[in-house]
């Protein structure tokens, strides 16, 4: 009888919202992370590593010997070795500068290979001043093939052909790649590389990675390059978590609302269970009353809550996709997502109207003692 009471659809409401804001919120997630799983499930990481100096804090400011590219080049589960060079350049073409990265190699078709590249003009020479050139760096600079341009690193430049421009889909494409002899004549060192990119022949890599590290001078690290699996999983845990600490905040607030709740039933309806006492009902069922009105409340609020969040996501989304044709989500939300909302508002609810429900059964007790 007490559900027919004017608050009890406002309270019922009050809690559905707070349930919709987790729903959504779980449900979104969801979609991000199915996505985010299946992209990694697609690509194929492969079992290339990097060789850096293991003090260094980028790419750029490492320093390898080639002692290590021949430590490499002569273990037998090591698939092939390329020693690299980076430097920041200023690029001069067509009477613009800007700063680019400069990628320096000493097997340049092995370079391409890899990269999986498509190339515009010829591959350049090591014995010659020649250079490639990303599609995206050649497009922002108006370079084509057989131009002259000007790389400049600290107080050296160097006038240098382009004979190809390449697309690899990839950073590259906005760098400029040549042999290692540019850098040698641009920095007036013969032998040092910012790391070493190799890869394993075997699929179970990891033992063999370990021991490549641990026979490696102890100054130099190893990393494995696209490291999608671990990086999404990284990602998972930390939304996770950041939904797990904001989930307790709600139920928080939902404890409080099941206190405020129960405490307007037994004051508004103080009349009827003032008569319910008199005609002898006991204190176990004035108690049940209040316990079970505020239990239904945010039961009915939880499942009402489900439904308003995981159909506002899923409205969002859809009108997100119709203003941008290539945000596309499909949230969802996991039974057992949905259950665990359900069960810890109905605990939440417990605890939350217990008190007042026990202090109101309790205060009949006083009464009837005087």
């Amino acid at each position: 009888m007490f559900l027919r009471k004017g608050g009890t659809s406002s309270a019922i409401l009050a809690i559905a919202l707070l349930i919709a804001i987790m729903a959504s919120a779980n449900s979104v997630v969801n979609s991000i992370n199915s996505q985010a799983s299946a992209l990694g499930s697609m690509v194929d990481v492969g079992q290339t590593y990097l060789a850096l100096q293991k003090n260094s804090t980028s790419i750029t400011n490492s320093e390898l010997t080639p002692d290590v590219a021949n430590l490499l080049a002569n273990r037998t589960d090591v698939q092939y070795v390329l020693p690299q060079r980076i430097l920041t350049v200023t690029l001069t073409s067509n009477s613009t500068s800007r700063t680019v990265k400069l990628t320096t190699v000493e097997n340049l078709p092995l370079f391409f290979n890899i990269k999986k590249a498509s190339i515009k003009g010829k591959i350049a020479e090591s014995n010659s001043p020649e250079v490639n050139m990303g599609v995206a760096l050649a497009t922002l600079t108006s370079t084509n093939t057989s131009n002259q341009v000007t790389l400049t690193f600290r107080d050296k430049s160097l006038n240098v052909n382009v004979t190809g421009i390449f697309a690899t889909l990839t950073q590259s494409d906005a760098e400029i790649v040549a042999p290692t002899e540019i850098a040698r004549q641009l920095t007036g060192e013969n032998d040092m590389v910012s790391f070493i990119e190799f890869s394993l022949k075997t699929d179970g890599s990891e033992a063999a990675a370990s021991s490549i590290e641990e026979a490696l001078p102890k100054d130099v690290k190893i990393l494995k390059v696209q490291q999608l699996k671990s990086f999404i999983h990284a990602v998972n845990d930390q939304t996770l978590s950041f939904l797990n600490v904001w989930s307790v905040s709600i139920f928080i607030v939902i404890v409080a609302a099941s206190y405020i709740v129960a405490t307007r039933l037994i004051t508004e309806a103080s009349y009827e269970l003032a008569m319910l006492r008199s005609l002898g009902s006991k204190r176990k069922l004035l108690f049940t009353l209040v316990f079970t009105y505020t239990v239904s409340v945010a039961s009915l609020g939880a499942i009402l809550g489900l439904s308003i969040g995981v159909v506002g996501a899923q409205a969002a989304s859809t009108m997100a996709s119709w203003i941008e044709p290539g945000a596309t989500l499909a949230p969802f939300l996991e039974i057992e997502q949905a259950l665990q909302l359900i069960t810890f508002t109905f605990l939440s609810a417990i605890l939350g109207c217990s008190y007042p429900a026990f202090k109101h059964a309790f205060r009949f007790k006083m009464e009837e003692a005087l």
